[in-house]
């Protein structure tokens, strides 16, 4: 269960029902984030973060941490022992050649990531 959702629910009134009309869900979809512990489509968490006034990475921390996740690492060791990395990406500049400036704009398009998720994932990459 999502006891910091929950919480913050509560803290504002707000049911699974008044949250999910609010952020235009289904109440059912609203319910299982609290009794599924089940994490939202990016807009989603930015939306019910806002509604409620705190941090979408308070209410569902797990995706923050998606860099960290075992397959991810075994990736980025193999980055840097790697002579060359061939990659075709006609339409992007590829992550380890992006600028930070370049990789801002790009992750800030479409408002699917939070501004400190942008800054958090810039970080990230330049680190690479």
């Amino acid at each position: 269960m999502n006891e910091v959702l929950r919480l913050a629910m509560a803290d504002k009134g707000e049911t699974a029902e008044s949250l999910a009309a609010k952020v235009g869900v289904d109440p059912k979809t609203a319910g299982r984030w609290l009794a599924d512990d089940r994490i939202p489509h990016p807009r989603t968490r930015i939306a019910v973060a806002t509604v409620l006034g705190c941090e979408a990475k308070k209410l569902w921390p797990e995706p923050f941490r998606r860099r960290d996740l075992p397959w991810f690492q075994e990736w980025a060791d193999l980055e840097q022992k790697a002579k060359s990395i061939r990659s075709y990406q006609p339409l992007l500049v590829p992550g380890l050649l992006q600028t930070e400036a370049y990789a801002r704009a790009v992750l800030a398009t479409g408002g699917l990531v939070s501004p400190a998720e942008v800054e958090e994932i810039v970080a990230a990459r330049l680190a690479r």
